[in-house]
């Protein structure tokens, strides 16, 4: 017996008109009956029809974006037919869509979003911020936007600019104007957050500078936010947001302009409100964290940093609490007396670069170990180099999630790797001579495997680091390891 239902879906879906053919689509799914129609040639009539649309930039506005959004909920429904759907929303998408709110819906912008996302070229990136600024209700839509806008720039910190100019635009119409930029705020941030951890952009050089202004620009022309309750909720997404930049590039961690924003917000909060918010915030406690470790890593180096110990009390809630992090720090190895002497004192007002108490032994030790961490973070690029470009591919088909975080893991050791090269090069230190390069064995330089008797040219295993001193000449730190050529 004919399903008339069915039957009178798929022709509505081939022949009807634009919203008829979107709203058919959405009752094939809620009957689930999706799948059985897309290999009906009456539903690829549909999609061709759907595609026209879409792709003619003098089609009606509204005709236009509903085809946008049902060529992309139809390509994230059916798996089979995803690949050419995306294929005909990236060619669809080559010139500029209508205003986004024309449409009603708030799934059909998600699904806009959704299609901005696959297809990229560069006036997305204008479209996808206005969009994400301006967007009121619906937050699915506001994180199909960010997304859109990260895989277009791949450049939080450009991203972050596009954000800025249209938060400098939005005028809330309120009588507590600020208030009302505070809670939009926290809903865009909240949602960049989610984007950051899917697309992994690259930073930029100060997304910490820049995040900090688009937290002034946006008050700025209004009057201050009265809320605070208001406020907190913002601050725990710019915390939020500040922990996405170190665990995306974690040398950003040790650059003081990295949490600027957090006084940025503090500025508009009561004290005591923002004290008991740190205390009980789980954001700003990762951000104590990443705070904690930066210092750490510094004074090991025997670097201080006055700047990054006046964020820690702002991200700690009060100085009493910062000082007991810093005492903690004193506790741990590799810390000099000069440096534990700052780490437990009442002020955090000292040079910021002290190296002259450091004993000259204590720099040979020091360089010894960084050394061995520089030839390991040479190690992990190469490795992550091959690993990106071999292994996320097939993992990307067979589990997009795992693949995500993979590139999370791989992004955090490249920031890892950032720091070490960061460290070295303030102490000299440096690599020569690339794995598997060949070349003339020179014994003082090089540590060779097996018998040297005899050997004239070697293959590099390990390369060797040498420093350069402040007088141009080199020293070899650490041998290279290399193996004779037969």
């Amino acid at each position: 017996m004919p399903d008339y239902t069915f039957e009178k879906l798929l022709d509505d879906f081939s022949h009807g008109a634009i919203h008829v053919q979107h709203e058919a689509f959405r009752k094939l799914v809620a009957l689930r009956k999706h799948n059985k129609a897309s290999k009906d040639v009456r539903f690829q009539n549909g999609i061709d029809r759907l595609f026209k649309v879409a792709a003619n930039s003098s089609s009606g506005e509204i005709d236009r974006l509903i085809a946008v959004s049902a060529l992309a909920r139809i390509s994230f429904t059916i798996r089979g037919i995803r690949s050419k759907l995306h294929e005909h929303i990236s060619v669809a998408l080559k010139s500029p869509l209508p205003d986004l709110h024309l449409l009603e819906d708030v799934d059909d912008r998600a699904y806009v979003g959704k299609a901005c996302a696959i297809a990229c070229p560069e006036w997305i990136q204008n479209y996808a911020s206005k969009a994400a600024v301006f967007e009121e209700s619906g937050e699915q839509a506001r994180r199909a936007f960010l997304i859109a806008l990260l895989n277009s720039t791949n450049n939080l910190e450009i991203s972050l600019e596009f954000l800025k100019r249209h938060l400098e635009s939005y005028i809330p119409d309120t009588e507590e104007a600020g208030n009302s930029i505070s809670r939009r705020l926290r809903r865009i941030l909240s949602a960049l957050r989610s984007a950051i951890a899917e697309t992994l952009p690259e930073t930029g050089e100060d997304p910490g500078k820049t995040l900090s202004n688009v937290i002034k620009s946006s008050f700025s022309g209004v009057s201050a936010p009265t809320s605070n309750e208001a406020l907190i909720e913002t601050a725990e997404e710019i915390a939020g947001v500040v922990n996405e930049i170190v665990k995306l590039r974690f040398s950003l961690a040790t650059k003081s302009s990295t949490y600027k924003a957090l006084n940025s917000i503090k500025s508009f909060s009561q004290s005591d409100y923002w004290e008991r918010f740190a205390k009980k915030s789980k954001m700003m406690r990762m951000v104590v964290f990443d705070i904690t470790e930066a210092i750490l890593i510094l004074a090991r180096q025997g670097i201080t940093d006055d700047e990054l110990s006046n964020h820690l009390t702002t991200a700690s809630g009060n100085s009493e609490i910062a000082s007991e992090q810093l005492i903690k720090l004193s506790k741990r190895s590799g810390v000099s007396q000069e440096i534990k002497n700052w780490l437990v004192s009442d002020t955090f007002i000292i040079p910021k670069r002290n190296h002259a108490a450091i004993s000259e032994s204590k720099e040979q030790s020091d360089d010894i170990l960084l050394s061995d961490l520089l030839v390991d973070a040479l190690r992990f690029r190469i490795a992550e180099e091959a690993g990106r470009q071999r292994i996320i591919s097939d993992i990307e088909i067979l589990n997009p999630n795992i693949s995500n975080e993979l590139k999370r893991l791989l992004n955090y050791g490249l920031g890892l790797c950032d720091a070490i090269e960061n460290l070295a090069k303030q102490r000299g230190l440096r690599t020569r001579g690339n794995p598997g390069i060949e070349e003339e064995y020179v014994p003082i330089e090089h540590e060779i495997i097996g018998s040297a008797a005899g050997v004239r040219k070697i293959r590099v295993v390990r390369p060797l680091v040498e420093q350069i001193r402040n007088d141009g000449i080199s020293i070899v730190i650490r041998k290279g390891l290399v193996e004779s050529i037969k």
